[in-house]
């Protein structure tokens, strides 16, 4: 049995039952819509997510008899994962708190330093150039507020 094929599998069927029955129902509001609610589209994703997830847990079931694999990736990798998203989570917390004009540069920042980009120029207009034009989609063209 692939382990890291079950712990995924489990892990990721507990994150989508956890959306579905919590979090998108939290964090979503009837409003004045017709048609569909705003809860229909992240329930069939998260759906989607909860059946892809059986499907890992079962393979990893039938492939019980293989020889285990290593591994796929060091820990380092895997640190490295971990620090990327946590400038992730930070910085979409930054923007519930204060802001797209905040978090996002601080997104998109934090991220190139992360990767290795040093030339100040460079990060600037990176990180405010696509913010400045999503805040003029979404304000002038969609009309719908950001955070």
């Amino acid at each position: 049995m692939r382990k890291a094929d079950l712990i995924g599998g489990i892990g990721l069927f507990a994150v989508s039952l956890f959306l579905i029955f919590v979090a998108i129902p939290l964090e979503t509001e009837e409003g004045t819509y017709y048609g569909l609610s705003p809860k229909v589209y992240p329930t069939v994703m998260a759906s989607g997510m909860a059946l892809c997830a059986l499907g890992l847990v079962i393979q990893a079931f039938l492939h019980r008899h293989q020889d285990d694999e290593p591994f796929p990736m060091t820990l380092w990798q895997f640190a490295m994962f971990l620090v990327a998203s946590a400038i992730v989570l930070g910085t979409i917390l930054l923007i519930g708190k204060f802001g797209i004009w905040a978090g996002g540069p601080a997104l998109i920042a934090g991220l190139m330093v992360f990767l290795g980009e040093r030339n100040l120029l460079v990060i600037g207009a990176t990180c405010f150039l696509p913010v400045g034009l999503l805040h003029v989609l979404a304000t002038y063209v969609l009309k719908a507020p950001l955070p």
